[in-house]
């Protein structure tokens, strides 16, 4: 039986709570002078009592976290160790990682080392330590065990485990897995050793363009158009008009893939994880603002619930971005449409002086005459 677990990790370092670094204790354990821990390379199991652990892959990347405002992206790049542990033994297991412990040691944690060196030292030296990434108020949905489970015989459990980012110049690492997770009675760890090389370029998450679109468990939005133009507006006590200069209009569409309710928030909320829009240089702009008196006609004004299927059109409203912006990048939290994940949106971007609309151009000429 095969099991796919989820795990809670870490904050991301972006203006929100700092990493909190366990105390990194590399105890030596207490095993016969004779006794050697196993040891093996990456894609090779480690075994003991027919427990066996194999690191399949190691990658450098950033990724998403979820936290009480939604999710946002780590601003470091993590360490992703993939884990599979496979019970071949006679007797349940518990595989327990000590989550969510304030201290670690080899005995019980998975702990990763630098292990550049002639001499390899077994333990690894307690100085060589990679801190891990931990969990905070955020939550990692893409894998990740966030409590211990029993493993009985034949059962298998994918994990994935996260490290900060190792140091410059680091090329060969160790992973020590923690001896209970082989059983009860086991005294030594397990190592995985694997070459490391950062790679040139660390790829960012994939995002969406006009007319793509994001897809999760629960929704889907596409992105329908991105223009600069003069919005029409409705002035509750002064009548219809239209903006006093350009906006960025980015329309798009979401539509209830699920079983359940969503809630849908609509853009001029005055929620917290209101949507995000950056230029290439990752420099904020400013959303588009309005009196309470202002009502935009097509945009929706109101929170509402989309039943299953229901699809909602809707657009954000940002100032027109300045001249030399080349790209634009959006950022849209699930929770918005009471799901979870990030929404990514990339635009190339080219200044463009729209036309003024009729009832503008009339009311310039009655002004000249």
């Amino acid at each position: 039986m095969t099991r796919r677990m989820t795990r809670t990790a870490c904050p991301p370092a972006i203006r929100l709570p700092r990493w909190i670094l366990p105390t990194l204790l590399a105890a030596i354990l207490l095993v016969p002078a004779c006794a050697k821990p196993p040891e093996g390379p990456m894609g090779t199991p480690v075994e003991q009592n027919g427990v066996s652990v194999t690191l399949q892959r190691a990658s450098l990347e950033y990724i998403d976290l979820e936290g009480p405002t939604g999710a946002a992206r780590t601003q470091a790049p993590v360490l992703l160790l993939d884990v599979l542990v496979r019970n071949d033994g006679e007797a349940p297991v518990r595989y327990d990682l000590n989550w969510a412990a304030t201290q670690a040691s080899q005995g019980t944690s998975a702990l990763l080392f630098v292990d550049d060196g002639e001499d390899k030292a077994r333990p690894p030296r307690a100085d060589n330590a990679i801190p891990p990434v931990t969990l905070g108020a955020w939550r990692y949905l893409d894998d990740p065990v966030t409590e211990a489970v029993v493993l009985q015989p034949g059962d298998t459990l994918e994990d994935r485990i996260l490290f900060q980012r190792p140091p410059a110049g680091a090329a060969s690492l160790v992973l020590s897995m923690p001896p209970r997770i082989f059983g009860s009675d086991t005294r030594m760890p397990a190592y995985i050793t694997f070459r490391f090389a950062e790679p040139a370029e660390i790829p960012e998450p994939p995002a969406i363009g006009v007319g793509e679109v994001f897809e999760n468990d629960d929704f889907t939005l596409r992105i329908d158009g991105v223009a600069v133009d003069y919005i029409r507006l409705n002035d509750t006590t002064r009548g219809e008009g239209f903006s006093d200069s350009p906006l960025l209009r980015i329309g798009y569409t979401v539509r209830n893939v699920s079983e359940s309710t969503l809630r849908y928030l609509p853009p001029r909320s005055s929620s917290a994880d209101v949507p995000r829009l950056t230029d290439q240089d990752g420099n904020a702009l400013s959303r588009a603002s309005f009196g309470p008196n202002i009502v935009v006609p097509g945009q929706q004004r109101d929170t509402r619930q989309l039943a299953p299927g229901e699809q909602v059109e809707d657009f954000l409203l940002f100032e027109r971005p300045p001249r030399g912006t080349d790209a634009l990048h959006l950022y849209i939290v699930g929770q918005r449409f009471g799901s979870t994940g990030l929404v990514r949106a990339h635009f190339p971007y080219t200044w463009t002086e729209p036309e003024l609309p009729p009832e503008l151009a009339e009311d310039n000429d009655d002004d000249d005459d």
